[in-house]
């Protein structure tokens, strides 16, 4: 009900593109509920596009090669790349780096470099993933909830040198705000099941020329219209 509430939103509001960080269902192995998200998602109106991440219950705490092909045949591709109104918007898999799965991890960190440089004069660069890389401070230890200090520190390099604007995450299923060498790093809430004071809703980010900016949203709080500056 939550879900069909949320897109009832999303199709009111008309957005360029949607995304959804991950964890589209409870089970990855159950077919009914694959087949509820499919359903519900198709209800989204064919004008708007919409991307994925994975998230721990779609491809597994540890992804394997089986997670992740079925992951694929259910939702497409496990990580997305596209340049629009001269800003580049990248989506990745942060299972693998999460897992620490060194070969996979590797040929996505390559792919993402590619992606980057096309970014180079681009009006923004805007990243996407499931877990976030620290949710507190930066020093932070691993946990559940956030990526260990070493692949943050790996990506974190990574994403101020290529002059990333924005990362956009989700799993914490609360929100949480911070900034770190320059790279906001934004944590939103659960549309299904908010663990924070937050309700179940979801942000809207708004990409000008010279500035992104966003906020979120409960589902009964939706601004009636969308205006970018």
């Amino acid at each position: 009900k939550l879900y069909e509430k949320a897109i009832e939103n999303v199709n009111m509001l008309n957005p360029e593109f949607v995304v959804i960080t991950g964890d589209f269902v409870h089970d990855q192995n159950s077919e009914e509920q694959i087949k509820e998200f499919k359903r519900i998602t198709s209800q989204i109106n064919n004008s708007i596009r919409v991307y994925y991440t994975p998230g721990n219950h779609d491809i597994g705490q540890i992804p394997t090669r089986k997670s992740i092909r079925k992951y694929k045949k259910n939702y497409g591709n496990d990580r997305f790349s596209l340049m629009h109104n001269n800003s580049l918007f990248i989506g990745i898999n942060s299972g693998l780096i999460k897992a620490a799965l060194e070969k996979q991890e590797a040929k996505q960190y390559r792919w993402l470099i590619r992606q980057l440089e096309k970014g180079k004069g681009a009006n923004h660069v805007i990243v996407f993933c499931h877990y976030p890389f620290f949710n507190k401070t930066v020093n932070e230890p691993e946990a559940y909830s956030n990526i260990g200090p070493e692949a943050r520190e790996k990506y974190l390099t990574l994403f101020k040198e290529y002059g990333v604007d924005a990362v956009f995450a989700g799993h914490y299923h609360n929100n949480a705000l911070n900034t770190f060498n320059g790279v906001e790093l934004v944590t939103t809430s659960a549309v299904g099941k908010p663990l924070g004071e937050a309700p179940s809703g979801f942000r809207i980010i708004k990409v000008g020329k010279s500035k992104i900016s966003h906020a979120y949203y409960g589902l009964e709080e939706i601004p009636e219209s969308l205006k970018v500056n």
